[in-house]
């Protein structure tokens, strides 16, 4: 039976290529919980959300779809529901609009 394998994939020139997704995820949901929890965060966010954003390590997706309150696309890059729902919240976004952001077919 053959074992998987501990090691990281390869790139394409057999060099290390590490996963930073899950890194980037991480510092996605951190931004959210920071602005769920922490009304010094929060104002910020809000007031100066460009330079707030630039504290953390996100991927240009990421910036874009903090930046439009994108619902769809921070759910699926991977924002916890429960970090999720009061960070839209805050945003002033009804729980109408929210469930249908999440359920554009509805």
């Amino acid at each position: 039976m053959k074992q998987a394998s501990a090691t990281a994939p390869a790139g394409a020139n057999g060099t290390f290529e590490p996963d930073t997704k899950g890194m980037s995820q991480y510092q996605l949901q951190k931004l959210c919980r920071a602005v769920n929890s922490d009304p010094v965060a929060r104002e910020r966010f809000q007031s100066e959300p460009d330079a707030f954003m630039a504290e953390f390590e996100l991927s240009d997706a990421e910036r874009a779809a903090l930046a439009d309150m994108d619902i769809d696309a921070l759910y699926d890059l991977g924002v916890h529901p429960l970090l999720l729902r009061p960070f839209t919240i805050i945003a002033g976004v009804s729980q109408e609009d929210y469930l249908a952001a999440l359920n554009p077919e509805t």
